[in-house]
């Protein structure tokens, strides 16, 4: 009987393909575009960041300026649609409650459905953490 030799880990396996990111297992490092992921970490904030994964997505979310004023607006509309869906979540779980006003965002805003989600997404969560 021949012995099948046993490896251990993913050294050597390539799991995806990605133009956002490199990966360097062996050095420790993640780099963004370009931007080492511990200086990003450090230097930029949340939207610069955002704007980073995002580019080649929508040429205005490109700028932190205008992705902040979107997420901004998105917020405010987020925090609009709470006080509509707000019983309809009554008795779900916190999940369950999410996926629900996710889902009662409306199709036809005017922002982009990613950055209204994105938006939204710590709206909802913090009210539901509240209720």
């Amino acid at each position: 009987m021949t012995a099948i030799p046993a490896t251990t880990g993913l050294d050597g396996v390539v799991a995806t393909e990605t133009a956002i990111s490199d990966v360097d297992g062996a050095g420790g490092r993640i780099v963004l575009r370009g931007v080492p992921l511990d200086d990003a970490a450090r230097r930029m904030d949340f939207e610069a960041v955002t704007a980073l994964l995002w580019r080649g997505l929508d040429p205005v979310l490109e700028d932190p300026a205008s992705l902040r004023a979107g997420l901004g607006e998105a917020r405010e509309r987020a925090f609009a649609r709470w006080s509509v869906l707000r019983p309809a979540v009554a008795g779900l779980a916190p999940v369950e409650g999410l996926r629900l006003l996710l889902s009662g965002l409306s199709d036809d805003e005017a922002l982009p459905h990613h950055l209204l989600a994105v938006g939204a997404m710590p709206v909802f969560v913090a009210a539901l953490a509240r209720r």
